[in-house]
């Protein structure tokens, strides 16, 4: 009798550690799901990223469109120079100098547009001087402006989603 006893506490200690076990499981994989739910979540705002930055940059189009911005205000663009691409982990920046004539408001006009326009271009350095007389109504200036577009530097992961997209 004294053994079913202390078989019997034994399997209760057991069941008791058994039911722990499991909670503890059921709270591994609901943080499991959480996680899931997170990384998808994170996955789709990569997707979208990778829509907005291309990998592809064709930079004749995107001079035309630049071009075409500023004389569509007025804007005379007098030259673009590419300068050196600067990778970074995801992307590669690729900058331009551009250099202009016209007066103020076409400029700020110009710039505008350019904010506007599908592509990602970021506007750095920039800098103006007068080129007219001073006491001009519409003084006309010249100038530089760093003009700077990107493009999406594939991965390794990049690499095998694409591979494993075209196994399934």
């Amino acid at each position: 009798y004294k053994i079913k006893i202390s078989q019997k506490e034994k399997l209760l200690k057991d069941n008791e550690v058994m039911g722990k076990k499991i909670k503890e499981a059921n709270k591994f994989y609901a943080q499991l799901e959480k996680r899931k739910v997170k990384l998808r979540g994170l996955a789709l705002k990569l997707t979208k990223m990778k829509n907005t930055i291309h990998e592809y940059l064709d930079i004749p189009i995107l001079l035309k469109t630049i071009v075409t911005e500023g004389k569509k205000v007025g804007l005379t663009i007098t030259s673009i120079t590419p300068t050196a691409e600067v990778k970074s982990d995801l992307y590669i920046t690729q900058p331009f100098e551009l250099k202009f004539r016209g007066i103020y408001l076409q400029v700020l006009v110009f710039l505008n547009r350019l904010s506007s326009l599908k592509d990602i271009i970021k506007v750095d350095n920039f800098s103006f001087q007068p080129l007219g007389i001073i006491s001009e109504n519409y003084m006309e200036i010249g100038g530089s402006i760093e003009v700077k577009t990107y493009r999406y530097l594939r991965t390794k992961a990049d690499e095998i989603a694409s591979s494993a997209g075209k196994i399934k």
